[in-house]
C-alpha cells in the first residue's frame, strides 16, 4: 500500500479465523457475486514510513491486525470446466473485490519509531482509537491477503461440487 505520502510493506502475513466466513449473499449469472461475513486474524512484519491519517509514523517490526465482522463483496468470472469425474465444474477465471468493516477492527503495530516510547505512545493512542480509518487507508494489502485465501478455498469447492450439484432449477 505505498504511495507517494508512505511505504507500507508487509512480508511473512499469516491470515487465521477464516473457515468462519459464513456467505450473506450468492447471486450467478454472467457473474457469480458473493457477500461474505468474516473475520480474521492478520500477523506478519511491516515496514512503515510516511504519513497515516494525519501522522508522520515510521517503524519495522510485528503487525496485528484484528478484522472484527467485515463484509467483503467478491465480483468473480467463471467458466464451467470438466472435472476428473467428468461433469462439468466452476473454474473462478478471475475476481475483484470490496470490503465493508461492519465493527471496530484492532491494529498493533510492535516497535513504532524504533521503540521511542514518547513517539510511539501517540501514534499507538491514535492507532487504537481509528482501527477502521487505518485499515481503509493503508490495509488493502491485508485484506487482499484474505480475500485470496477466501477465494482458495471457494475455488477447491467448486472443483469438489459438480454445477448439476451446485443449482436448484
Amino acid at each position: 500500500a505505498s504511495s507517494p505520502n508512505l511505504k507500507f510493506i508487509l512480508t511473512d502475513v499469516e491470515v487465521t479465523g477464516l473457515s468462519g466466513c459464513k456467505p450473506k449473499q450468492i447471486q450467478h449469472g454472467s457473474k457469480l457475486e458473493l457477500k461474505i461475513l468474516c473475520q480474521a486474524k492478520l500477523n506478519g512484519n511491516y515496514e512503515l514510513n510516511g504519513q497515516v491519517l494525519v501522522l508522520p509514523i515510521k517503524g519495522k517490526g510485528k503487525i496485528h491486525v484484528d478484522l472484527k465482522t467485515t463484509q467483503i463483496n467478491v465480483d468473480a468470472n467463471y467458466e464451467e470446466k470438466l472435472g476428473d469425474d467428468g461433469k462439468k465444474h466452476w473454474h473462478i477465471t478471475k475476481w475483484s473485490y470490496t470490503f465493508e468493516l461492519k465493527d471496530k477492527s484492532d491494529v498493533v503495530f510492535e516497535n513504532l519509531f524504533d521503540g521511542n516510547e514518547v513517539l510511539g505512545q501517540a501514534a499507538r493512542e491514535l492507532i487504537a482509537n481509528n482501527g477502521n480509518d487505518i485499515i481503509k487507508e493503508i490495509g488493502s494489502p491485508m485484506i487482499k491477503a484474505a480475500v485470496a485465501r477466501v477465494m482458495k478455498n471457494i475455488e477447491r469447492f467448486f472443483k469438489a461440487i459438480p454445477v448439476e450439484d451446485l443449482i436448484l432449477n
